[in-house]
């Protein structure tokens, strides 16, 4: 009876959790340029990345896993007579939940201009596919030979658009991801628009440490508001850590290092508060990052707030 009711679950999770069509994240501030298109280029370096996370660590029948690599900077940053600038950008993703996965790439660009000497606002768009799966092998039908369970694959265009505004200090901005309201072939399930919000400042108590309040907030158009604060405290741009509440959903710490001007490493840990957490013991997530150009000169200084 069990495995029953796990089935259904694993079932129904696409259609109970629509919030889950797009991947959750814990450390947003460190990685704004896979949330928002605008990002891309918002430093003068440029930035590889790359990050894993997996959710509902125990739970029965397989929790959420999501792994992903970029890398976008600016395209002609060395043209001082020209105050405009751009980014381009590329990432691949693969996002999966028990039976189901999700493999895509896309392209983004963002046009950067600035509003004075402290503030800039950036228009961003990206493009490219997902391919929608799944494994009917992992599934145990009470009915072996049911076909409604059998295995099932879709490739779809997908599109995302933001906008940022940022300096140093401040970083604030709004994105709009799968905007192809497509429905994912042999399973009936539409992948729905979903709408970001980000918002946060450093504020410096001394020359050393400073405070980063931010809040991001995400809403489906079927699904509840979802919204994440959190506190991050940096000592020299070198090590920081940080406190995160998910409303109703749970808590996390986050520790983060800059290992020299060139690397990020950054993890958080999950506490579920929800239902859920009677199940399974939490999430982890990690990222690293590289920024090859930021290894001398003024470069290595004038990373912002939400990097």
């Amino acid at each position: 009876m069990r495995n029953t009711y796990l089935i259904i679950v694993i079932l129904l999770m696409p259609l109970l959790g629509l919030a889950q069509q797009t991947p959750h994240y814990t450390m947003h501030i460190f990685n704004n340029y896979m949330i928002n298109p605008a990002v891309t280029g918002a430093t003068k370096c440029w930035e590889a990345n790359a990050g894993y996370r997996t959710q509902w660590v125990g739970f029965p029948g397989g929790g959420p896993v999501t792994m992903f690599a970029n890398v976008h900077g600016r395209l002609n940053s060395k043209r001082s007579n020209k105050r405009t600038f751009e980014g381009l950008g590329v990432y691949f993703i693969k996002d999966a939940t028990g039976p189901m996965s999700t493999i895509g790439g896309q392209v983004s660009y963002a046009f950067h201009i600035p509003i004075n000497r402290k503030y800039t606002t950036a228009l961003g768009l990206s493009a490219g596919v997902q391919q929608f799966a799944l494994d009917a092998g992992t599934l145990t039908p009470y009915n072996p030979t049911d076909p409604a369970v059998s295995n099932s694959s879709s490739l779809l265009p997908d599109a995302n658009f933001g906008i940022w505004m940022y300096s140093s200090d401040f970083f604030m901005g709004a994105a709009a991801r799968q905007l192809f309201p497509l429905t994912i072939s042999g399973t009936g399930i539409r992948m729905l628009d979903h709408l970001y919000f980000t918002v946060g400042y450093r504020v410096l108590v001394n020359r050393t440490i400073s405070i980063i309040p931010s809040a991001h907030a995400s809403i489906g158009f079927i699904t509840p508001l979802q919204i994440d604060a959190t506190l991050r405290v940096d000592w020299g741009n070198k090590f920081w850590i940080g406190v995160a509440y998910r409303k109703v959903e749970g808590v996390a710490g986050l520790v983060g290092f800059n290992i020299g001007p060139m690397i990020k490493l950054g993890y958080a840990y999950d506490y579920t508060l929800s239902k859920i957490g009677g199940y399974s013991s939490g999430a982890h997530e990690i990222i690293l990052g590289f920024r090859p150009k930021c290894s001398r000169g003024s470069n290595s200084k004038i990373c912002p707030a939400y990097m």
